[in-house]
């Protein structure tokens, strides 16, 4: 059986369930337990007692990038879970921001405990940045090959650079998951800062070009107009996707606008959702 829990995202439907600006997502693939983020801080972990999940059973942890909305939470993974392995790139950590005129503009949106607690976790860390399996049917993307890359990206970040500079920051720490299933391959990525384009081409790539069924997680949409949104869409269809989970950093206008072209294959998931991709 392959299924899904959301237990962080920023919307919830029920009262039992808290929401944040974040994204965790627990994948449970015969039995094999991998959580891919933690959000913000120890909202993965409440609702994962919610919903009667023990994270301490759970196998591996993956950290898609270095932002606080994503790996906010690993001390308090590690505090409740003490042996999976926590999967997660080099280039994570430091300081990060979102830009003005190539300045900061905010506080870092970096990893919050890279600087005090990251010698805590080395032990459990492993650094990737080359395509790795960590189960039969699961792979980890590493880095996206710039080979893929189908259209450059302004991510409009910076990062802080050893000499106390800053530079552009194209997020290539960001990793997704791809998953095989019987229906064709699953694709669940975080944010999909180098382009949700990119992203599928790339994983097209690593599945030796076969089908891509399945979409799920923050396609980072915010600055698309309609018109590119509804060009996106048509090359999801053109792409043979079938079904579309948006997640996290999705606008609402994408939203609309995959539920027109998916319908019923379009599912709009909150914290504290479940489903069954395959039985």
């Amino acid at each position: 059986m392959l299924k899904i829990y959301i237990l962080a995202e920023n919307r919830t439907l029920r009262k039992d369930m808290q929401a944040e600006h974040g994204l965790s997502i627990l994948v449970e693939y015969d039995g094999f337990r991998v959580l891919f983020d933690t959000g913000q801080k120890d909202i993965f972990a409440q609702n994962a007692r919610t919903a009667g999940i023990d994270l301490a059973t759970v196998d591996a942890l993956v950290i898609s990038h270095g932002h606080y909305d994503h790996a906010g939470g690993v001390p308090e993974f590690c505090r409740l879970n003490k042996k999976a392995p926590l999967y997660i790139h080099p280039d994570a950590f430091g300081e990060k921001y979102i830009a003005r005129h190539g300045r900061p503009a905010s506080a870092s949106i970096g990893i919050p405990w890279s600087c005090g607690n990251k010698n805590s976790y080395l032990d459990r860390m492993i650094f990737v940045r080359e395509p790795l399996k960590i189960h039969k049917n699961i792979l980890l993307s590493g880095e996206v090959s710039r080979n893929s890359i189908k259209k450059k990206i302004s991510t409009g970040l910076i990062k802080k650079t050893a000499a106390g500079t800053y530079e552009k920051d194209a997020v290539l720490d960001e990793q997704f998951l791809l998953i095989q299933g019987k229906k064709g391959y699953y694709l669940i990525v975080a944010c999909s800062h180098q382009g949700i384009l990119n992203c599928l081409a790339y994983a097209r790539q690593l599945s030796c070009g076969a089908k891509i069924y399945g979409l799920i997680g923050g396609l980072h949409l915010e600055r698309y107009s309609k018109e590119k949104l509804q060009q996106l869409v048509a090359d999801f269809k053109a792409a043979g996707i079938e079904m579309v989970i948006p997640l996290h950093c999705t606008k609402s206008q994408a939203y609309q606008l995959l539920q027109d072209y998916f319908g019923d294959n379009c599912l709009l998931l909150n914290s504290g959702d479940e489903l069954v991709l395959e039985k």
